[in-house]
């Protein structure tokens, strides 16, 4: 089905679709791309405001994506329209990861493969995992991951490379901790090029020397060890506490079922050495397994990145030991290529006139970011959260949605179970915000997010000093005029 030039020209154009659709994405699910706004907006405070996460404001991701989203807050960016450079961010980040992909394929290959299913497979993660190839950290750590493979793969200097690469990978693990379970893939690498013992051996001290340089500069220098234990402890703990979220498991299915099926693909047009194809085996396990496990009852898809981008890697390692060319699973790929290429075409079309894809939300943002006075603060989640606005909160646009009080009972919780915590939390009372603040715009549903004793007091005072206005009715996200009241 066509030759090496109709396979090149459907690459290029499905990687043409995929960059259309990262940019324009609205979430799969109807709901927008809730995160995008939390990490544009702590990046925000950080930059512009000069607070501090946990000190100043709730937060408990680690802050190492917000550090680089607040470089765009220093150089001038404003307002809501951040979005577009965050999605720029998040194009990059993917770009590297589909260089690392093509760069391995043809380093494991000898030049013999191009990378082509490859490729196809991180579409489908992408296009199908519910809100995770977006402005989160795990897009920052695929991205650093993407440029650690890369260096360590290089053929010349190969001691410095592992240095290098190991900075890298300890920037991976700093943005998104549960990237350490892909470290075997750079022994896989050496394997595969059949490196001696020894120096497959003093490469990886060289790789965790790099790492452990970085994880020191970044304690160091931009997350106290405090912090950072928190921020992973209370990660954790989150975990276990409130009502399974209504995630539509089809999609996070779906994404799963494509790689596999492209995996098949390749394992019958593959020459696999044993011994490799179990070590592969070994790292998938151990990756799917402590997703797994530490997904909880919420099953996010960022809680499967690491699972999940392992299964392109290993796409990527089946490409690379192809068969003679005229083996039936040639026509397989290119049509399992086409059919990618048809569905992100599609997504594309249907996103981008979406009421939740990145142009509808930020202009219903700048909406309402104008319709608020001069210094106003606001007590919004962060589906509707203007990104450039004060919070009437210490915890700020962190106020979940997805289960009803889940964030105060988060932190009565933990305040219960660690009372000697080095980070102490104050007490979760959306109720005292909501009347000593007096924010100019709040959450209509604000009742069900706080604490379920205060549930009637803030409803009646929502009810009592909040309207909705006709300011937001030219949204292109009309949930805005539905959901976000004004001060009467």
């Amino acid at each position: 089905m066509g030759g090496p030039r109709y396979r090149r020209l459907l690459t290029l154009a499905l990687a043409l679709s995929l960059t259309a659709f990262l940019f324009v994405q609205p979430g799969l699910l109807g709901a927008g791309i809730n995160d995008e706004a939390e990490h544009l907006h702590a990046a925000w405070l950080m930059a512009v405001r000069g607070l501090s996460p946990l000190h100043g404001f709730f937060e408990h991701h680690l802050p190492l994506l917000w550090y680089v989203l607040g470089l765009g807050f220093r150089a001038g960016m404003k307002g809501p329209e951040s979005l577009y450079w965050a999605r720029l961010l998040v194009l990059a980040c993917a770009a590297l990861w589909c260089g690392a992909l093509l760069s391995l394929v043809r380093v494991w290959s000898r030049d013999a493969a191009r990378g082509d299913m490859a490729l196809a497979s991180f579409a489908a993660v992408a296009v199908f995992a519910q809100d995770l190839v977006v402005v989160r950290p795990e897009t920052l750590a695929f991205g650093l991951l993407a440029g650690s493979l890369l260096i360590w793969s290089r053929r010349n200097g190969r001691l410095a490379a592992a240095f290098a690469g190991g900075v890298l990978f300890g920037g991976t693990i700093f943005a998104s901790p549960r990237f350490v379970l892909l470290a075997p893939v750079f022994l896989l690498v050496e394997m595969d090029e059949g490196a001696p013992l020894q120096t497959i051996l003093t490469r990886a001290c060289a790789l965790i020397a790099g790492t452990a340089v970085a994880g020191g500069a970044i304690i160091f220098w931009l997350v106290p060890l405090q912090d950072l234990i928190f921020d992973l402890r209370f990660s954790a703990f989150l975990q276990g506490i409130g009502l399974p979220a209504q995630i539509d498991m089809r999609y996070l299915g779906a994404c799963i079922l494509i790689p596999v099926l492209f995996g098949a693909i390749g394992l019958g047009n593959a020459a696999i050495p044993r011994r490799q194809l179990l070590a592969w085996g070994l790292n998938g396990a151990l990756a799917w397994g402590v997703c797994l496990l530490s997904s909880g009852a919420h099953a996010y898809s960022q809680a499967f990145a690491p699972a999940l981008l392992w299964t392109t890697l290993f796409v990527a390692w089946l490409e690379s030991r192809p068969r003679p060319a005229h083996d039936p699973s040639r026509r397989l790929e290119a049509i399992a290529i086409s059919g990618m290429l048809a569905t992100t075409a599609t997504l594309v079309g249907f996103g981008s006139g979406s009421m939740f894809s990145a142009a509808a939300l930020t202009t219903s943002r700048r909406i309402l970011l104008d319709t608020l006075p001069p210094g106003a603060t606001v007590l919004l989640p962060y589906p509707y959260h203007p990104i450039t606005a004060d919070d009437a909160s210490y915890w700020g646009a962190s106020l979940m949605v997805d289960s009803p009080g889940r964030l105060c009972a988060a932190v009565d919780a933990y305040r219960q179970r660690y009372p000697r915590s080095p980070v102490s939390l104050p007490p979760c009372s959306l109720l005292t915000d909501l009347r000593t603040r007096r924010p100019s715009a709040v959450y209509r549903d604000l009742a069900v997010i706080g604490a379920p004793e205060e549930y009637f007091q803030i409803d009646s005072a929502i009810q009592t000093e909040y309207e909705s206005t006709d300011s937001l009715a030219g949204a292109p996200t009309p949930t805005f005029g539905s959901y976000v009241v004004f001060r009467k």
